[in-house]
């Protein structure tokens, strides 16, 4: 998978954003096949922040070739950048 956070110009960081749809589009250079988000990634990035802060678990439902893994990756780099740490069980 090509995405690439580093290389940042002027202008909206990569490492600053925490819409993940925003920060999608913030990434330097993506190959091709990455210029955009396809529909179904948009809507669960956009169901996800919109609950992000009131749900502890989620799971990402997405048919085969969905994208689910920029999905999680965009997720992931969402948190990190708003400074948020995964919760652990202590058990």
């Amino acid at each position: 998978m090509a995405l690439n956070y580093t290389g940042m110009g002027a202008g909206v960081s990569a490492s600053t954003v925490t819409d993940p749809q925003k920060l999608f589009q913030a990434l330097p250079s993506k190959a091709r096949a990455y210029s955009y988000l396809r529909d179904v990634q948009g809507e669960v990035l956009k169901a996800w922040d919109g609950q992000r802060m009131q749900k502890r678990d989620v799971i990402i439902k997405m048919n085969t070739g969905g994208g689910k893994t920029t999905v999680g990756l965009l997720m992931l780099r969402s948190c990190l950048n708003a400074h948020e740490s995964p919760h652990f069980n202590s058990a």
